[in-house]
């Protein structure tokens, strides 16, 4: 017998796009000189979560 899950998926607007608004913190790091990493916790103004924006590049 197949199991369906519904799935509710929420969007919201926000004010900024991860890649272009926000800086990249990804060179604070020591790791691959083109890695990206971008955090959007002040910008929408959490306090005890967040939302990310990684980018790895290929080994």
């Amino acid at each position: 017998m197949e199991k369906r899950y519904l799935v509710h998926r929420r969007f919201a607007a926000v004010p900024f796009t991860l890649e272009e608004d926000l800086e990249d913190v990804g060179s604070r790091f020591d790791g691959a000189p083109d890695l990206g990493f971008r955090l959007a916790t002040k910008a929408l103004e959490l306090e005890q979560s967040g939302l990310s924006y990684q980018r790895v590049p290929p080994a």
